[in-house]
């Protein structure tokens, strides 16, 4: 007999090639590989002859193996198993087992396997849903079983109806030599119809023609795709499992328990109630579900099931009563197992400073961090309860527990390790308490399992942060030509808010298409064009890990006037980031509540606030008199007026249809796409942009400052008409019958949910999915005529007046609302461009064999390098190569955590989830389902939708009649926060990462906009 082991598929996912290596090679324990456990079994069983199949980094196993015979499959990257299989044909001359290499398995499997005397014998595992803890419905769906129809045909895989299933498939069969000598052809059968083909088919195959044996190895094996499989630590109850940790942790404390089933106290009530009166002799208790179904990998139960705190020790009634309420939430889950579950008792704790609930990997990707939860007060269970109000995050790269400033949450963390070491296990869910002295561990279950527990490699991460802090390093306080201030900042939300336009986590092709054609040199060109500093350049986004921040020193430096001496404008700059360091809650409000931007009738108190902190009155008459000059230039037409910026957005059409009209490659027609959008789009817009935010500024001061109403100020919002009132109205006309559904596509068809994401399809390839037309949309809603009393705007002309401002309430009015019904006029044409470069990107990835989710990891760069020259003989390869290693790399960007804001390298490895304060818009209020989005299903009338970021692509849910918006990322003047001004829809526009994942999680959310209050609807 032979043995076969197949290892030539890829193995860890590192991005250093150093740190690359396959499966077989992990550790199994601290003496041994994966390997070496598969081999030694083999062995045992008499088997000396075997081989083993490689591709990826083979030559690590050939070292660690020298005395092994090896095939080499030259395809790993684009075959299955059976092509590896291939490799070893000249082994086919014996019995053979053939194995794969991810797998480990005992000595006595082996033999069984071996001394069956069926022609094909397969391993199977009949314990396959309770092998270890966590296999949730996921996973128990994405593991590979063995089924067997009525006439004993085997069928291999994920999903069948072609018989009963009898277990999970092991990864090893035996089959016998005559039938080895069929395998060639059979292979060669089967890789024809299928190079990606594995052992299922050949199996199948078989099965019709030969005797078949199934072999149970009941749970005696494990596979590296779930390190859970790989725990000697065993979790049970929550009562179970802090008994079994009480005496091998020495970082934190257990309280004392007494436990008890379900069926022990309905037989022996007054019996435990006398243990539970003996073992705590006085104060107060805590009485505490424990179900057998609580803290297991595959569910979280918190709050399915009632604990009660504070039960007086003297009052056996109160015992009583507190253990029939755990026992009835019990009964009210349904469940038919309540003999299994048990009630536990420990002492209540005093003197608890805070309490939560921390993990030991992020959630989501397995990225090593501890994710700490927590809420202060007397209560433990203030975050397990879903309270909602004083919550607070705190998260630690595992390797950066020396950078904790906080001794308290430096303990926290001690403890998480140290639980680590002990269950073995690195996803941990605990909930714990703090006191002066000590911390508690109240709680510790194991995050339920994931298939994908491994793709982002631990160091990977580690080496990503301490990437991050050199170039931070790098930058901090050294001066940088063309800017001035010896501070700087990074963040997502100031300025050109990348959070809310391409979000946090971009895909490569979207962030470097938002730099290539606005935030790298059309963002300062247009402040420099209109009167503001000329930073030369300075990219106002940088890419952290992946995520694109922007220089808010560089911002700051193009908020302030050309004409400003440096040293004043150093010193202004700098003030500014410490005003932005004290209250970074203000980080997507900027131009209103940190930076001087333009000339307002605040302007007075905040000269007098400079002068506080330390500027001269020289030096506030300069900055005031060069703002007041900026402002007039704008408002009076002395830079680029409004009609002179749309004139240049006029000709993008003309120049688009010639473009694409034309015979030049597609390459070509791409990149002059995109530089007409840069000319003719984005640069007009930027100002436009720059001219609503004045306006918007100016506008809200006088709101402020008592000179208009705040129905005044919601009724002119209103009344402008933008691009998304025409939106609305040729939606209800396609309802109405009056405009065809190719003419409204004609118009609206490039829009896309993710501007600049080429994976989101447009309204014109998906019409149906964002659109509803069969239904009457209530127009009034929309459509709002407002008049400004004459008093009011001769009061306000006066107030002008007198801050020496050279316009009156008339020109203000209409510029203001000019510049905003431009500027999504603008925003509007040179998406069109965009749009349409996106489209021909994908038709010229397919050339190359690439899909439309391939090309979303390749750059702009790339496109524009092929435009430039001849092409390389190789190009197809070297895109494919690029696209597949930044897939990779983007892995590690969604698995990177960082702040909102960062001011120091230190900042990025132990921080705190900084409280954003919302953009209330309107004064109304709202009381709805959320409705989070993107999903699968569109929200209904009534809904608040909650969506992280959203640009003009989302305007399509104005359709559906929601209730209200709610949005992780987004500042005052942003567009939803526009959209939803016109519209009168209540929101909240950039709630943060901490208020948006808590509230989308509730059934039910209340949104007062006048007491600018969100909250659950308890």
């Amino acid at each position: 007999m032979k043995a076969i082991i197949l290892a030539a598929g890829a193995g860890s996912t590192s991005l250093d090639t150093r740190e690359q290596f396959p499966k077989c090679l992990l550790p199994y324990n601290e003496s041994s590989t994966v390997l070496d456990t598969i081999l030694s079994a083999v062995r045992a069983c008499g088997i000396n002859d075997f081989c083993i199949v490689g591709g990826f980094e083979m030559l690590k196993i050939m070292q660690a193996y020298p005395a092994t015979k090896y095939y080499y499959n030259e395809r790993w990257e684009s075959t299955g198993s059976l092509y590896s299989l291939l490799k070893a044909s000249a082994e086919f001359d014996s019995d053979l087992l053939i194995s794969f290499s991810d797998i480990v398995y005992s000595q006595a499997a082996v033999e069984t396997i071996s001394r069956s005397e069926a022609d094909l014998t397969i391993a199977y595992d009949s314990q396959w849903e309770t092998r270890y803890g966590g296999r949730g419905p996921l996973i128990l769906a994405d593991a590979v079983k063995v089924y067997v129809s009525d006439t004993r045909t085997v069928d291999i895989s994920k999903h069948s109806d072609k018989g009963c299933c009898e277990g999970e498939f092991v990864g090893v069969i035996l089959v016998k030599r005559k039938v080895v000598s069929e395998l060639m052809s059979l292979i060669g059968e089967l890789l024809k119809r299928d190079l990606q083909a594995h052992l299922g088919p050949l199996i199948s195959d078989l099965s019709l023609r030969y005797s078949v044996s199934l072999v149970d190895v009941e749970g005696h094996w494990a596979e590296l795709d779930s390190p859970q499989d790989l725990l000697q630590f065993r979790f049970g109850t929550k009562a179970e499992t802090l008994e079994r940790l009480q005496k091998r942790i020495t970082k934190g404390k257990i309280l004392e328990q007494v436990v008890f089933t379900v069926v022990d106290y309905k037989q022996n009530a007054s019996e435990i109630i006398r243990r539970i009166r003996d073992r705590f002799v006085s104060g107060r208790v805590v009485v505490r579900s424990s179900a057998s179904n609580e803290d297991t990998f595959e569910f979280s139960m918190a709050g399915r099931y009632k604990s009660i705190l504070n039960v007086p020790l003297d009052s056996e009634s109160s015992i009583r009563q507190a253990i029939d309420a755990v026992y009835s939430s019990y009964r009210q889950g349904g469940e038919a197992s309540l003999s299994r579950h048990q009630i536990f008792v420990q002492p209540q704790l005093e003197g608890c400073l805070f309490s939560g609930v921390a993990f030991t990997q992020d959630l989501e990707t397995g990225a090593p961090y501890h994710i700490v939860n927590y809420a202060y007060g007397e209560r433990t269970d203030s975050v397990t309860s879903g309270s909602f109000e004083s919550l607070h995050t705190f998260i630690c790269s595992k390797d950066s527990l020396e950078a904790v400033k906080d001794r308290h949450l430096k303990r926290v963390l001690e403890v998480l390790k140290e639980l680590e070491a002990v269950t073995s296990h690195q996803a941990l869910d605990v909930e714990f308490a703090v006191t002066e002295h000590d911390v508690f561990v109240l709680q510790v279950r194991p995050i339920a399992a994931q298939k994908d527990a491994y793709r982002v490699y631990g160091k990977d991460v580690y080496r990503e942060i301490r990437s991050i802090q050199k170039y931070l390093y790098d930058r901090d306080e050294q001066p940088m030509p063309g800017l001035v201030g010896k501070k700087t900042a990074y963040g997502v939300m100031p300025d050109w808010n990348p959070a809310e336009i391409i979000g946090i986590n971009p895909a490569p092709l979207a962030l470097s298409l938002y730099r290539y054609i606005i935030t790298d040199t059309v963002w300062p060109e247009s402040r420099r064009l209109v009167g503001y500093r000329d930073t030369t350049y300075n990219p106002g986004i940088v890419s952290l890990g992946g995520k694109p921040y922007v220089d808010v020193r560089m911002s700051f430096n193009s908020f302030t006037p050309r004409a400003l001496p440096d040293a004043t404008a150093a010193k202004l700059i700098d003030h500014y980031l410490d005003v932005l360091q004290q209250h970074p809650e203000y980080h997507d409000k900027v131009e209103f509540c940190v930076a001087i931007t333009t000339y307002d009738l605040s302007f007075p108190l905040k000269m007098e606030h400079l002068r506080q902190v330390g500027f001269s009155l020289a030096e506030t008459e300069m900055i005031e008199g060069e703002f007041r000059s900026l402002t007039n230039n704008i408002f009076c037409g002395r830079s680029v007026t409004i009609d002179e910026a749309l004139l240049e957005v006029g000709k993008l059409a003309g120049r688009r249809s010639e473009v694409l009209s034309s015979l030049i490659p597609l390459e070509s027609k791409i990149v002059k796409l995109l530089e007409d959008c840069k000319t003719y789009g984005t640069l007009p817009f930027s100002v436009l942009a720059r001219y609503a935010f004045v306006g918007s500024i100016l506008f809200r001061s006088i709101l402020n400052e008592g000179y208009i109403y705040q129905h005044e100020y919601d009724g002119f919002y209103q009344s402008i008409h933008t691009v998304a009132k025409d939106f609305l109205e040729d939606v209800q006309h396609v309802a109405d019958g009056c405009l065809s559904e190719g003419e409204f596509l004609n118009r609206h068809g490039h829009l896309r949910p993710g501007t600049y994401d080429i994976r989101s399809k447009t309204y014109r390839e998906s019409y149906k999915t964002y659109i509803d037309a069969s239904k009457s949309f209530i127009s009034s809603k929309h459509d709002h005529v407002f008049v400004w009393e004459r008093v009011r705007l001769e009061e306000i002309t006066h107030v002008l007046s007198e801050h020496g401002l050279e316009f009156d309430a008339f020109k203000l009015c209409d510029f203001f609302r000019a510049a905003v019904e431009a500027r999504e006029r603008a925003k509007f044409e040179f998406t069109k461009n965009l749009s349409c470069a996106l489209d021909l990107i994908v038709e010229l990835a397919e050339s190359f064999g690439l899909t439309r989710d391939d090309a979303a990891y390749l750059e702009i760069g790339d496109i524009v390098s092929i435009a430039a020259g001849s092409r390389s003989p190789n190009l197809e390869n070297e895109l494919h190569t690029k696209s597949r290693y930044n897939r990779a790399k983007h892995r590690l960007t969604v698995a990177i955590k960082l702040p909102e804001l960062v001011f120091r390298p230190e900042d990025v490895e132990a921080f705190r989830l900084a409280k954003a304060k919302p953009n209330f818009i309107t004064q109304k209020s709202v009381t709805g389902k959320p409705a989070v989005l993107p999903s699968q299903r569109t929200p209904q009338p009534g809904e608040i939708a909650f969506i992280e970021n959203a640009d003009p692509g989302y305007d399509w849910i104005f359709r559906h009649d929601i209730g209200g918006l709610v949005t992780k990322y987004g500042g005052v003047a942003s567009h939803m926060a526009i959209r939803c001004a016109e519209l009168g829809l209540p929101a909240a526009i950039g709630c943060g990462e901490l208020l948006f994942e808590r509230l989308r999680k509730f059934s039910r959310v209340r949104l007062e906009c006048a007491s600018q209050t969100i909250g659950p609807v308890t």
